[in-house]
């Protein structure tokens, strides 16, 4: 009776947790965000691109602005405002300022210049060029374009404005249009495309990985719902998924940050809005099926049928087992294979129902049928806390045998 009467207390803490864990937690952070940034939009002042610094040694203006830039969270005690990428707040600040701007730049240049930098070679994609910096021993990313006649750098600057604020899409802290150039907080742990590796360094595996599913899907819903009213962000630069991984940074917390945002362009089926990702040829599983030439007969893309954001969808179970690191019905679907259960990791035996029933939904050939971005948020929700549970109830188990045992 003693067990049983745990289970239950244990059992309504669960259901108590995924009533209010997307509704208060999610939905309440995001939507006082957006409402604070609404009523800061209009005190940006146009003509005055560093406002923000007023000369001098400019360590101080981009030690102040990273204080409000890195993190996953604003606050009124942090003193950080949910400001527009195209603004930043400074600690203790009641107001959204500018980027930081040219003036600073050719200050940061010439100072990195003096104080030594290095690349980050494999970062930035084809569009930009990283450089970490030191300034004052404070390190940041100078984001430069590769090619000051790309078009694509003015438009991830604009999608960042687009869709700010968010807490977990990156935040720069300044910009020079004249030099195409970007200034970016610095995130240590690098790439989430080197998962495992930052996952092996992480207090807690299993409490790492599931924040990362649910960092993951909070950012597609943010992408496919509430980013933008004139449709949904498509995650173009996704062939792989090793690929869509290098669009996100993991925070010295272990939280998941969208980077890359190059290639975004906005859909919206309801008005016919459709779109391509690119002009060549598209292959693999992990590609959606409507996204994939369907004729015998040579590519033409004037042929090619544009498509919308449920091809995002398609690639959910692979990319969220990849970062549970566990085996996907993806890959088994795929190749007819799975890897024997007896070498799961436990985390793996307890959420594989739940994985099956997600790609189930999301793999479906056609892409209407395949669920939105907010059903697979309330199916990862459910899946964290009773995974949560059903340790709890393991733990309890384990802790009344021994209690058995002493007696």
């Amino acid at each position: 009776m003693k067990l049983v009467a745990r289970y239950i207390v244990l059992l309504c803490v669960a259901l108590a947790g995924l009533v209010g864990l997307a509704s208060v937690t999610g939905v309440f952070h995001l939507q006082q965000w957006q409402q604070e940034s609404g009523k800061q939009k209009n005190n940006r002042d146009e003509g005055d691109e560093d406002r923000a610094w007023n000369g001098g040694d400019p360590s101080v203006a981009v030690q102040l602005a990273l204080g409000c830039a890195v993190g996953e969270t604003f606050s009124v005690r942090d003193g950080c405002q949910p400001c527009p990428a195209n603004q930043t707040s400074f600690p203790g600040g009641s107001v959204c300022e500018p980027l930081l701007g040219c003036k600073t730049f050719e200050l940061l240049v010439l100072t990195s210049k003096q104080s030594g930098s290095h690349h980050l070679n494999g970062q930035g994609g084809g569009v930009k060029a990283l450089t970490l910096v030191s300034l004052n021993g404070t390190e940041l990313v100078l984001a430069q374009a590769r090619n000051p006649s790309f078009a694509d750098f003015d438009y991830g600057f604009k999608n960042l404005v687009a869709l700010a604020p968010h807490p977990l899409v990156i935040r720069p802290v300044g910009f020079c249009s004249k030099t195409k150039s970007m200034l970016l907080p610095f995130y240590p742990l690098g790439s989430a495309e080197n998962l495992e590796s930052i996952v092996r360094s992480s207090p807690s595996q299993d409490t790492v990985r599931l924040q990362l599913v649910q960092d993951y899907i909070s950012i597609l819903v943010h992408l496919h719902h509430t980013a933008s009213s004139r449709g949904a962000f498509v995650m173009c630069d996704a062939v792989t998924v090793e690929k869509l991984l290098s669009q996100f940074l993991v925070s010295s917390s272990y939280r998941l940050i969208l980077n890359d945002v190059d290639a975004l362009p906005l859909a919206n089926s309801s008005e016919g809005r459709r779109v391509k990702c690119g002009h060549q040829q598209l292959s693999g599983a992990f590609v959606a099926p409507e996204q994939r030439w369907p004729h015998d007969s040579p590519f033409d893309d004037n042929e090619m049928v544009p498509y919308d954001e449920k091809s995002d969808i398609w690639r959910v179970p692979k990319t969220i087992s990849t970062l549970l690191g566990c085996p996907t019905p993806f890959d088994a679907k795929m190749s007819g294979m799975m890897a024997p259960v007896g070498t799961l990791p436990q985390r793996c035996h307890l959420l594989l129902p739940h994985l099956d029933v997600i790609a189930a939904h999301c793999l479906q050939s056609d892409p209407t049928l395949r669920p939105t971005a907010k059903w697979v948020q309330e199916r990862v929700y459910s899946m964290v806390v009773l995974f949560e549970w059903q340790l709890a109830v393991k733990e309890e188990e384990i802790h009344l045998q021994a209690e058995q045992g002493l007696e």
